[in-house]
């Protein structure tokens, strides 16, 4: 008998060639901290060198201050689109590290067996050659993961010729202020100048000692020597200039020169007068990024990226906050390894704080990722958020109501906004639970994963019928781990107020998950793992998948196509036919301009997006510009209307709101407590609105006072409003259930409204103060099946699968049947007689025709924007319709040519309404009330308002005053008028 010796795998640190190649962790992590340190101090590098513009451009005025801001802004583009690039990589040698790891543990397994093979006795070997040996683990070496290549090219520089062009312009600057800039940023280049060498060390020596698995990142190197580069020509241009403006004058004293005249200078020096940005292919913006624009059903305009977010099982009333949601992204999201969905799914139960000696990187249920940079001991304000993380301990107030903290745990990790919210995690960064104030949080419970369903919930899969009474289950447990030390999986959301979502896993992913009312969705997949089916009462939901691994197709319960995708080689979205049967194109352009359009270009609107991916810009069909600016921390500050109108917002260091200005000339300010709480509310004529709090948690003000000095109180009972107190003294009072849902409604008199509620919270009773009874029913569904009013008359409702309404059952018998096209919008309705409505509707969805029972139709047309531009009546007979470049409707046309207009001046706050007989001539305060209405003969009706905004004079057109009363609580208590009655 012949034994077979077989020969153990080497590890990776002491591997070769022909195993694949070696990795030395050592030198992989060393490399990956080198790329994030390098991050970090472009990024110190830049926010040193704004003081140095700021104070340049303190005297700098004119066409070359425009553009030194110019090119000032570009260099800070460059160093974040740098830095994030350099993250990239950082973050693929950290992948390929977990990938490593992961080889050497199959490695490890393949030895195990090799010494148990080879150390076998005679016993053993003759048992093995009787019965068989126990199968080897798959022997081959692991292929290593690969990446794209980090290949960014430099902006080129534009250098405007001689000749003019300049339109006579001049521009003026202070000489010494110029040098100054120049000094300092030459200085601050010194300082990381030897940054890409010590770069292009780390990855030779990643090259030599890590063979197994590549990381192409000189392209970024490259980028980083092309940084540094155009910041010396941005230096060069500065002393350039200087000298110009000090030919002319002096260097401490302010000189003017000609445009054409500071550009030969430039010309004759050399350097180019504007400079681009680096072009580098950004990480992916994932999830619902909250700045970015979103086309169709939806694709992000700025990446191509397409998301799918879904809501698959949730509660109304108080516990509205509980709600199991998920987000599909086409293009890489924020987590690391495939979610509890499977591939391209993150949701709720995903989320996760990853911590470094860098920072930490928050991980939030759409897979969209937000940064806290490393601060001393801490962490500095979200990159480019209004997001905070801090460690607080556990008795801290606001987390009273949280019950997953693991016994034993002091301190927790928590991220809050300036709204209120606030997600908890342990100090690993496992997600404990989230809220926004009393009666808001949701706890989330944890216990070890496993690999099936247990018998019990595997018999529950099996039977749907099945729903057992689970309320009780939402009490607190203890969390488990896995290993002595990794997270559980969740298991369940509970709500504060008691409802819950149980959740149940088989084989990494969620298999079922239920709601303390007896809800409950299924979840099938296909081979690879995919998610392909979501099931509820109201039907199956179905994700289909392409050769790329992308969701190829959403189809609805009702069978409907909603969405149907072609992707590029990057997995963006490059062509989405419709629900309606619109072929969208999607075309990405060079400096971040994606089109969506026909496949022919018609009806095109074009999105524009900063490096942050950020929307600043749209134009519509009708090539009219939107734009949008934002600050450091993508706080809006204004919004440029396609009329040119200009909406302009402040903010305070927290980001919160503190100032608005509108196109019509109001000018709000607001101010906020330390809590995030809004305090005041000031117009700029000194109205005041204030709000006062009952406690240092509580998120609703107990006391509105109106800027008449008039005090509205309101009682709260854990976030549940049980009682209104009007300024004199009027009170209504509310109930609630255990679950925080109301049950009752009392007025000053005493009478009570009440309704009744099943354990889904859903009314099923209706009581009036009177006595009166309204109820409800339900099929197992949760949808609306019968409905008895008071008088005894009922109504009943029909469905399909999908829970659409097909038929209604009046009282008497008639049935009413609904009907749907294949795009899921109603398509014909037929009445108790038999006569039938029809509606047509175009592939964006407009309604283009109706056709009545007798055949009879009426057509609708629209634009390119969708806006209805002409009706058409059955004897042929055209309405006409015009709109302003806003959209606002300015004109109708009616068949006989009898045109009634509409003229708007927002910033004079004028209107005027002429018809085929008179014009009218309205006036506008800023708040958008008309003060005056003037008739063509000169008359004119005038409108006053006290402080709250209630009208207390009105003028007639004949100058009789009118004068109402009103009490503090803006009631009318009297009229008076003109003849003083």
């Amino acid at each position: 008998m012949v034994v077979t010796e077989f020969v153990e795998m080497p590890l990776l640190p002491d591997s070769d060639a022909g195993h694949g190649g070696r990795f030395v962790y050592g030198v992989a992590e060393s490399v990956k901290g080198a790329f994030e340190s390098a991050a970090s101090r472009v990024q110190e590098h830049s926010g040193s060198r704004t003081p140095l513009v700021t104070g340049a451009g303190e005297d700098f005025r004119g066409h070359f201050s425009e553009v030194f801001a110019a090119n000032a802004a570009t260099a800070s583009r460059d160093a974040e689109s740098l830095a994030a690039a350099l993250r990239t990589v950082a973050g693929y040698v950290g992948t390929m590290i977990s990938e490593a790891r992961d080889e050497d543990d199959r490695r490890r397994e393949n030895n195990e067996w090799v010494r148990r093979h080879n150390n076998r006795n005679w016993l053993e070997e003759g048992w093995d050659n009787l019965w068989g040996e126990e199968a080897r683990p798959n022997m081959e070496p692991g292929s290593a993961p690969s990446f794209p290549s980090e290949a960014p090219a430099s902006g080129a520089r534009e250098a405007p010729g001689p000749g003019g062009g300049y339109g006579g312009g001049t521009s003026s600057a202070r000489p010494e202020s110029l040098r100054s800039f120049a000094a300092g940023s030459r200085g601050l280049d010194d300082g990381i100048a030897s940054v890409p060498g010590s770069l292009e060390s780390e990855l030779s020596s990643f090259a030599d000692r890590c063979g197994w698995g590549r990381i192409d990142a000189a392209g970024v190197v490259t980028a980083f020597r092309e940084y540094l580069r155009l910041n010396e020509a941005d230096a060069a241009w500065a002393v350039v200039v200087a000298d110009a403006f000090a030919a002319a004058g002096s260097e401490g004293a302010v000189s003017t020169l000609s445009d054409a005249a500071v550009n030969e200078a430039l010309a004759a020096a050399g350097v180019s007068a504007n400079r681009t940005g680096l072009v580098i292919d950004p990480p992916t913006a994932a999830g619902a990024m909250p700045s970015s624009g979103y086309a169709n059903d939806p694709v992000n305009t700025a990446t191509g990226n397409f998301i799918e977010p879904e809501t698959d099982l949730g509660f109304a009333g108080a516990s509205t906050d509980l709600v199991l949601t998920r987000m599909y992204n086409s293009l890489g999201s924020g987590l690391d390894t495939v979610g509890v969905f499977g591939p391209g799914w993150a949701s709720v139960l995903d989320q996760h704080l990853v911590l470094s000696d860098e920072g930490c990187r928050w991980v939030l249920a759409d897979g969209r990722a937000v940064d806290f940079p490393r601060e001393g001991a801490g962490w500095a304000r979200a990159v480019g958020e209004n997001y905070w993380l801090a460690r607080h301990p556990v008795t801290e107030p606001f987390l009273a109501e949280l019950t997953s903290v693991p016994e034993g745990v002091t301190e927790v990790l928590v991220v809050t906004d300036n709204q209120g919210g606030w997600w908890a995690y342990t100090t690993a960064g496992v997600w404990l639970g989230t809220g926004a104030g009393p009666g808001r949080t949701i706890s989330a419970h944890r216990s070890a994963p496993s690999g099936t369903v247990s018998d019990a919930v595997a018999s529950d899969v099996m039977d749907p019928a099945g729903v057992d009474d689970r309320e009780a289950a939402a009490a607190p447990d203890t969390e488990s781990t896995v290993d002595g030390g990794g997270p559980g999986v969740v298991h369940r959301l509970v709500h504060v107020r008691g409802r819950f979502l149980e959740i149940d896993y088989a084989d990494g992913v969620v298999a079922v998950v239920r709601g303390s009312d007896g809800r409950r969705v299924q979840y099938g997949y296909d081979a690879e793992g995919r998610l392909v089916t979501v099931g509820t009462e109201t039907g199956t939901r179905t994700y289909r998948w392409n050769e790329q691994g992308l969701i190829a197709s959403v189809v609805s319960a009702a069978g409907v196509v909603e969405a149907e995708n072609t992707y590029d080689e990057a997995g963006r979205v490059v062509l989405q036919v419709t629900q309606h049967g619109r072929r969208t194109r999607f075309a990405y352009l060079p400096g971040r301009v994606t089109v969506v359009s026909d496949e022919d270009g018609s009806r095109s609107n074009s999105w524009v997006a900063d490096a942050k991916g950020r929307l600043v810009g749209v134009l519509d069909a009708e090539d009219r510009r939107q734009s949008m600016a934002y600050d450091a921390h993508s706080n809006l500050v204004s919004l440029t209307e396609r009329d040119g109108a200009v909406t302009v917002h402040g903010y305070d260091a927290r980001g919160r709101k503190i100032r608005t200005v509108t196109p019509e000339g109001a000018d709000l300010s607001y101010g906020w407590d330390e809590q995030d709480r809004i305090t005041t509310l000031v117009t700029a004529s000194g109205a005041v609105v204030a709000y006062e709090y009952a406690d240092d948690l509580s998120r609703d003000p107990s006391v509105v006072v109106d800027p008449l000095g008039g005090r509205t109180e309101l009682q709260w009972r854990d976030g549940l409003l049980t009682q209104v107190t009007d300024p004199v003294g009027v009170t209504i009072g509310f109930e609630y259930d255990g679950f925080g849902d109301l049950t009752g409604t009392s007025n000053a008199a005493g009478d009570t409204a009440r309704i009744v509620r099943d354990r889904a919270g859903r009314p099923v009773t209706a009581l009036s103060p009177s006595g009166a009874e309204t109820r409800f029913s339900y099929d197992a569904a949760g949808v609306l099946v019968r409905r008895v009013d008071p008088d005894g008359a009922v109504w009943a409702f029909e469905h399909d699968t999908a829970g659409r309404t097909t038929v209604m059952v009046a009282p008497d018998g008639g049935r009413t049947v609904f009907e749907y096209a294949p795009n899921g919008d109603l398509a014909r309705t037929t009445d108790p007689m038999g006569r039938s409505i029809e509606r047509v509707v175009d592939e964006l969805g407009n309604l283009t025709g109706a056709v009545l029972p007798d055949g009879a139709s009426w057509g609708f047309t629209h634009d390119n924007l969708s806006r209805l531009v002409g009706i058409t009546d059955p004897g042929g007979h055209d309405w006409v319709r015009e709109y302003d470049t806003v959209g606002a409707l300015t004109a109708v046309v009616d068949p006989t040519g009898v045109r009634t207009g509409a003229v708007t001046d927002r910033s004079s706050g004028t209107a005027s309404l002429t018809d085929a007989f008179s014009t009218n001539t309205y006036s506008f305060d800023e708040y958008g009330r008309p003060t005056k209405i003037e008739a063509v003969d000169g008359s004119a009706e005038l409108v006053s308002y006290d402080a709250a905004g209630n009208p207390v004079e009105l003028v007639d057109g004949e100058g009789g005053l009118t004068v109402l009363g009103r009490d503090v609580a803006g009631k009318i208590t009297s009229i008076t008028s003109p003849s003083g009655r």
